[in-house]
């Protein structure tokens, strides 16, 4: 997928978000871990896993897809070779 220099920046905010929230999501699982009666981090830990779903599909939406395993890739034709990966230079 050819990512046009105007959607770079945003293609990597969102890139930045999803790192983010992946981080926030393994960080609370390992704290529930020893923690596994904490209602709070159990809610925290589910609202970021909705934040992180719906960072991703708006990701692979505008940018395309972050996983081999991705919804968004054609069912017609392998699109996951293709283009810049998410860390490659001309992705964001």
């Amino acid at each position: 997928m050819n990512i046009k220099a105007a959607n770079r920046e945003a293609c990597a905010r969102l890139l930045h978000t999803i790192q983010m929230y992946s981080f926030v999501l393994l960080e609370t699982n390992l704290y529930l871990d020893s923690h596994p009666n904490d209602q709070m981090a159990l809610e925290y830990f589910r609202k970021y896993s909705q934040l992180l779903k719906q960072a991703r599909e708006e990701y692979e939406s505008q940018c395309g897809p972050l996983s081999p395993n991705s919804n968004f890739i054609a069912t017609d034709t392998w699109r996951w070779v293709e283009g810049p990966w998410p860390w490659q230079p001309g992705a964001n």
